[in-house]
């Protein structure tokens, strides 16, 4: 299949090795920046996640809505997110989805929300390898859509180091272009040792680190309201206050 290398200018990849690294956020802030110097942009998410229902009992990714709105995209969801996968149901869709000629599908889609676009913002799953079962990893499709893959990587200590140099190896298969690593959520006292061993270590073994982000704990903090829809439980008093972050949680115990 011919791959897009006519379509946009520019074509980002943001990735990660594991989920909750932050790639959301950073598509995010990349969008806003391009919208300000005046570039027409736009997102696709081949593989999303079902974090929400409508009220039409539908499943949707939310990421993708909230890119939507940011963009002003006039498309539905299948559009820039040709396939949303069920957590809880997540071997079902894929039994599914393997009798799909799924590559074509995406790549068709990806053909259309790239039209007219200078920069195309493609949001990866959970890791590079999501999407390898149905022929959709991140350096395959990477490839099909000349994109450059940008990791969005948290600390774990040492450990990220082997993430991101087991990442270039795996990107290297496909001959996918890693564009570089944008270090997340790096602890305020850890932040003169990430600057002073781990970048140095990672531009060592031919990686471009292009940014360190510190740990924010209020960007990281839960609402009231998306605690309790998780655990459930009772609300005894202060329901005015469901919209208020926690940052520091106390449990105790009544005899």
């Amino acid at each position: 299949m011919k791959k897009e290398r006519e379509m946009t200018r520019k074509a980002v990849y943001i990735a990660s090795t594991n989920e909750l690294s932050g790639k959301s956020a950073v598509t995010i802030a990349l969008a806003l920046l391009a919208k300000q110097a005046g570039e027409k942009v736009g997102y696709f998410k081949p593989i999303g996640l079902a974090s929400a229902v409508s009220e039409k009992g539908e499943s949707f990714d939310e990421d993708v809505q909230t890119m939507k709105n940011i963009l002003s995209l006039s498309v539905s969801d299948e559009q820039i997110c040709p396939f949303t996968l069920r957590k809880d149901e997540f071997l079902e869709d894929l039994e599914s989805l393997s009798k799909v000629n799924c590559i074509e599908k995406v790549t068709n889609f990806y053909r259309e929300a790239a039209e007219e676009k200078d920069i195309m913002l493609i949001e990866g799953a959970s890791s590079l390898s999501n999407g390898s079962f149905f022929g959709c990893s991140v350096p395959k499709l990477a490839v099909q859509f000349n994109a450059e893959i940008l990791l969005v990587e948290t600390l774990k200590e040492g450990l990220v180091v082997d993430d991101v140099l087991q990442a270039r190896d795996y990107c290297a298969k496909w001959e996918a272009k890693l564009l570089g690593v944008v270090l997340n959520r790096v602890p305020r006292n850890k932040t003169v040792k990430v600057a002073q061993v781990i970048k140095p270590l990672l531009e060592k073994n031919g990686i471009n680190v292009l940014g360190l982000i510190p740990e924010d704990s209020i960007i990281s903090a839960l609402t009231v309201e998306e605690i309790y829809a998780v655990i459930g439980g009772k609300i005894l008093a202060g329901k005015e206050g469901m919209d208020r972050t926690v940052q520091t949680v106390l449990i105790g115990a009544m005899t």
